[in-house]
């Protein structure tokens, strides 16, 4: 019996190491199972830690090359800071200024103003004034017109044509046409001058020749300019001023066609069968000359289709044309015959066609009078 409970616990005790054994050599399998899985999860960390290393290190150099950037920018911006703080410094001394220069600009307007108003009240005083001269120029145009003979009473005398361009409103060139008994009596001059000046020369001239032809005994021509000197010599005695004037006068008797003329400086033309002959007068004006010769008269027979042409010098000294020279006296002559067939009409728009288109847009430097006569 013992020996069966002997072997009993024998047997028992084998049954428990076998078992232990057997447990033990699970348990060890378990364990290096779980080695084997320890092991992969090592080698796998350091697989993953590796690459995340990588990773760091790559994201660590990105950081660094981020944080140079950012370092310059802020050395950037701290240089910008303080380039708008020296900006804002030099603003604020040209505001300091600016609000000075305001203040002077303030106290110019005003001045500005002030003297702004002043003008305005020499403008209407200027204006007033150039209108009350304007409108006495006027006046003295409309007293002028009123003492040259008329056109109608002209064209009852003459088939003709007056052109009579002053260069300003009042002119210093007149004409004077009139009838006495058989004789038709005209002349045209030109006064020192042009303008009002010249203006106040013509009222003198027309009322000496008005006052000489007025007389009883109508007198030769060259007798009514010896005459007319005299009375401007006279007028002009205690003055500086030596006016006068330029002047041809002619006197045609209707019963014997015998023209008689004289002149002081301008000429008479007269074109007969399509030749052009020139008068010349004395080289004297009407007034004070410090070689002072008599006039000569000059007698004409005049016959059917003569034309007279008398002028003064305005057109020919008119500066025009390509070069800008005056127009001069040869040129005006060979006018004068090739526009001589034409009516009398004609020839005077002819004239002053071609005088403005020589002109152009150069001023006018003198008056114009050309008078022309078909007998």
């Amino acid at each position: 019996m013992r020996k069966e409970k002997k072997l009993k616990r024998k047997i028992k005790r084998l049954k428990k190491k076998i078992f232990l054994k057997k447990k033990i050599s699970e348990d060890f399998k378990k364990l290096k199972k779980k080695n084997q899985e320890i092991k992969s999860f090592i080698i796998k960390y350091h697989i993953k830690n590796k690459k995340n290393k990588k990773e760091l290190e790559k994201k660590a150099e990105n950081q660094n090359i981020l944080n140079q950037k950012l370092f310059a920018q802020s050395l950037e911006i701290d240089q910008r800071n303080f380039e708008v703080e020296e900006y804002a410094h030099e603003l604020k001394s040209k505001n300091e200024k600016l609000k000075e220069s305001n203040e002077i600009i303030l106290e110019n307007e005003k001045e500005i103003k002030k003297q702004y108003n002043k003008l305005i009240l020499q403008k209407e005083i200027i204006y007033e004034n150039h209108k009350s001269i304007k409108d006495s120029i006027n006046y003295a145009k409309k007293i002028q017109n009123a003492i040259l003979t008329s056109k109608t009473f002209i064209d009852e005398m003459f088939d003709n044509f007056i052109l009579f361009l002053p260069k300003q409103t009042v002119s210093g060139d007149f004409y004077i046409f009139r009838k006495i008994g058989k004789y038709k009596i005209f002349t045209i001059a030109d006064c020192t001058g042009h303008g009002v000046p010249g203006a106040f020369i013509t009222i003198l001239g027309i009322n000496f020749i008005n006052s000489i032809l007025d007389e009883k005994n109508l007198k030769k021509p060259s007798e009514i300019l010896e005459i007319l000197r005299e009375n401007f010599k006279k007028l002009f005695k205690f003055s500086e001023q030596k006016d006068g004037m330029d002047i041809v006068f002619c006197i045609f008797n209707t019963e014997t066609n015998i023209l008689e003329f004289s002149g002081a400086n301008n000429p008479l033309i007269l074109i007969r069968d399509e030749q052009l002959i020139e008068y010349k007068t004395v080289k004297n004006p009407i007034g004070f000359y410090y070689k002072e010769k008599k006039f000569i008269n000059y007698k004409i027979e005049i016959k059917k289709n003569d034309k007279i042409y008398l002028y003064s010098d305005g057109f020919q000294d008119q500066f025009g044309g390509k070069k800008n020279s005056k127009f001069q006296s040869k040129r005006f002559k060979n006018l004068l015959l090739d526009t001589h067939k034409l009516d009398m009409q004609s020839q005077k728009n002819k004239l002053k066609e071609i005088f403005f288109n020589w002109k152009g847009k150069t001023q006018q430097i003198d008056d114009i009078l050309i008078a022309g006569i078909n007998f």
